[in-house]
């Protein structure tokens, strides 16, 4: 349907030149379509007269000049003794393999019988000029059968240049518009990137020279209290005049690139004087040096992490001291240092992978338990302390009939140990005696996760694959809630502080977090892994950290339903490779048979370890890791059933 009235007068002056057939053709077609019939010359200004021709003409040329076999405008029309029009090429294809008419069946049909529609032909391709009105108006101006007058000519043409320069109008402004709105867009934009800017640079400023009173201050002190040779090392290293000279206004340029990178003066001094004070200066100088490329490899990361402490806290003293803090706590660690190994495998077992580890809660004991369907209770000093021996015999050991999937030691209650394995039972444990004390029947399939709340030591939570969560109480020997998951559960985790929040992850991608005091709706529903959640762990009694298949971990508030940070660098696409937390330190396993540490602000691992070779198969992997909270040690095992302890430094 044309939408320009020049156009639609243009159409109706080309029609005029249709034969008498074509003619005859549409007032046959009018009276079905209760169109009007051809506008005369003198209706040609008839907005509305045209518009209902040219609607009724759209319709007829869309449903009637159709070929009934490729449905398409007819092209090539040919008219068969029967009276039905088809494209040639389709007729064609169809006699090939029939003999009869398409529409009415009339046999035999032979392509003798055909004969070219002329006057079809002549419509269909006057119609697809149609289309293109710079087409239509060259062929209507150049045809012969257009009677046209000057005076006709020189309206059209007005019409044709008022409509032109209307339209250059529009579409220039249109451009013009939107070129502007981009403009404006870009500079406010870059407006806010230099005000935020300007405000970080004011921000580091003001810290560097905070930085350097600290330094002066140190100094100082220690200029104060030093004696002999060591302090006047101290004064010819030129740290007397340090507290001036930072008491004054830093200087435009703070950092030199071509300058070698700075070293604290007193250091140098102390090094050039050899003896065991140099040795001691060289290692410090070595230790900061190691520290200061450490921060380097993560300089993206600390720095998104220093304005976001800033963002946090309202006091510059208090946000310097809390990246301060957050910056020596990461800088300490590099590595892990295996210190001992014991094997947890058997000659008599094809399989001997460690599905849980758990620390007692004065941390004396650890408990493993797996594939071998067996929980076995460690004395950590005797391990700890007899690094040589690979084979160390378990304090107590606990038959189950199945193989255990979780085990969660209770906080309070230190003689109590609870495991939920692959036959969907949860069992109570009393770690004195070896016994069982009860079990818990309810679940319908295997049973991945149990946890004992820390802030009600009498209240256990179990998730399992027929899609529910079970609340159980020691007081009473069924469950006394449950919350359906609507998917496999595979881990459950109760809040640090409140016995009535609960975190659970899902094989739907999600964590769910719900108030146990009322069920009927969920707080939040945490988003964002695009794969089963394996693991949930709190951090703190805000925080908490999520495990994923997707090969990576993701810290959460519970305060909102937008992911913190994401950690990348492990490998994770179908087992469970163990989570454990620390304060702000996160450890993880891997499937190519490493353990992997991440800090909290940083999205890369800040430390791993591997392994050794005779263990890179690519079926093997790390399959449950332990912090002992009381130290930087971290219990981890593989596939293989070797359980190591590793030293965090």
């Amino acid at each position: 349907q044309v939408s320009c009235p020049a156009v639609y007068a243009l159409l109706s002056l080309w029609l005029r030149g249709f034969d008498f057939a074509a003619k005859k053709l549409w007032n046959l077609a009018h009276r079905r379509l209760n169109a009007p019939r051809w506008p005369n010359m003198a209706e040609a200004d008839d907005k509305e007269d045209i518009d209902s021709f040219c609607r009724a003409f759209s319709s007829y040329a869309k449903d009637d000049l159709k070929c009934p076999l490729c449905l398409e405008l007819v092209e090539d029309a040919f008219i068969t003794k029967c009276g039905h029009s088809y494209c040639y090429a389709c007729i064609t294809k169809h006699l090939a393999t029939r003999n009869n008419c398409p529409t009415c069946g009339v046999a035999p049909l032979t392509k003798e019988d055909m004969f070219p529609n002329f006057n079809l032909n002549k419509l269909s391709r006057k119609i697809r000029l149609a289309k293109d009105p710079s087409h239509f108006v060259s062929s209507a101006i150049r045809s012969d059968d257009m009677q046209l007058s000057v005076g006709e000519i020189d309206r059209l043409l007005a019409a044709l240049s008022s409509r032109k320069r209307a339209m250059q109008f529009e579409s220039n402004s249109a451009d013009l518009e939107v070129c502007l709105d981009f403009l404006t867009r870009a500079y406010k934009q870059r407006e806010e990137m230099q005000s935020r800017l300007s405000r970080e640079m004011a921000l580091l400023l003001t810290d560097m020279q905070m930085i350097k009173h600290q330094q002066a201050n140190v100094i100082a002190d220690r200029t104060r209290s030093a004696t002999g040779s060591d302090k006047r090392a101290l004064l010819d290293s030129g740290a007397g005049a340090a507290h001036d000279e930072v008491s004054r206004t830093l200087p435009a340029r703070v950092f030199d690139e071509e300058d070698p990178e700075p070293t604290p003066a007193a250091l140098v001094s102390a090094s050039a004087s050899g003896g065991a004070a140099g040795a001691s200066a060289v290692r410090s100088l070595d230790n900061i040096n190691m520290k200061k490329r450490r921060v380097q490899e993560h300089f993206p990361d600390l720095q998104t992490a220093y304005f976001a402490t800033h963002e946090r806290h309202s006091g510059r003293g208090t946000a310097l001291a809390a990246f301060q803090e957050s910056l020596s706590a990461f800088s300490r660690h590099s590595t892990f240092n295996v210190f001992a190994s014991i094997k947890c495998s058997s000659i008599h077992q094809s399989s001997s992978i460690v599905s849980s580890i758990e620390f007692d809660p004065d941390k004396e004991f650890f408990a493993t338990a797996g594939v071998t369907k067996k929980i076995k209770i460690y004395q950590y000093s005797s391990i700890a302390s007899q690094p040589q021996l690979e084979v160390h015999h378990p304090v107590r050991e606990m038959p189950g009939r199945t193989k255990i999937s979780c085990l969660s030691w209770n906080s309070y209650m230190r003689d109590r140990i609870a495991n939920s394995d692959y036959e969907g039972i949860v069992t109570l444990w009393d770690v004195y005696t070896g016994s069982r004390i009860v079990q818990f029947e309810e679940h319908e399939k295997r049973a991945w996760s149990v946890d004992f709340s820390p802030a009600k030591p009498t209240c256990l939570a179990s998730g399992s694959d027929d899609t529910k969560v079970k609340i159980w109480s020691l007081e009473t020997e069924h469950s006394v809630a449950t919350i359906d998951g609507k998917a496999n559960v595979c881990c459950v985790r109760f809040h640090p502080d409140n016995p009535y929040y609960l975190a659970f992850g899902c094989a739907d991608h999600n964590i769910h977090y719900y108030d146990l005091r009322h069920l009927q709706k969920e707080l939040f529903m945490f988003k964002g892994h695009s794969k089963a959640v394996s693991y949930v762990k709190f951090l703190n009694s805000t925080e908490l950290v999520s495990a994923s298949t997707d090969s990576t971990l993701k810290l959460w508030n519970t305060s909102s339903t937008e992911c913190q940070r994401t950690f990348v660098g492990h490998i994770n696409e179908k087992n469970f490779v163990g989570l454990s937390t620390c304060g702000d330190f996160i450890a993880c396993g891997s499937e190519n048979c490493g353990v992997y540490c991440y800090y909290k602000d940083l999205t890369k691992p800040i430390a791993q370890y591997r392994y050794r070779t005779e263990y890179d198969e690519p079926s093997n992997f790390v399959s449950s890791v332990c912090w002992k909270t009381d130290s930087e040690v971290i219990v981890a095992a593989n596939s293989m059933g070797t359980l190591s302890l590793l030293q965090f430094q």
